[in-house]
């Protein structure tokens, strides 16, 4: 993690400040309501999520595929310079990154302080969900 080492930091531009980075994650998994729980937690001030992607949206999808490959300064850039670091929270949601299994590991360490919101819904209710698509 470039945020926790010095040699990293001292490095990198200054303009790429950890503020950018999120300090909690929404992992889904589809169709559990974690479009609207992004779109109520936005409704707060000082809660920002990352520029819409223009392929995915609402969702970055870094730590799960092809896009980790971009690289820290592809991620940074869909995350606005905080106005106030210490009370604003950034947040990313991309719910596959419930199903995949090098998504814990990398986001472990590029956000190793990171929280993690899972929303779970009765199984019956998610497959009735997908069934209406």
């Amino acid at each position: 993690n470039p945020c926790d080492d010095k040699r990293h930091k001292d490095i990198w531009s200054k303009e790429k400040t950890c503020d950018r980075l999120p300090k909690f994650l929404i992992v889904g998994p589809q169709k559990t309501g974690t479009t609207a729980v992004h779109f109520f937690l936005t409704m707060h001030p000082a809660v920002t999520s990352n520029f819409p992607s223009p392929s995915t949206f609402e969702e970055i999808q870094f730590f799960n595929g092809p896009n980790y490959h971009k690289g820290i300064d592809w991620y940074m850039e869909f995350f606005p310079i905080p106005s106030n670091a210490s009370t604003d929270y950034m947040f990313e949601k991309s719910a596959n990154y419930f199903d995949t299994e090098v998504v814990p590991k990398r986001g472990a360490a590029l956000l190793p302080r990171a929280k993690i919101i899972t929303v779970l819904i009765n199984p019956a209710d998610r497959a009735y969900s997908w069934y209406q698509v």
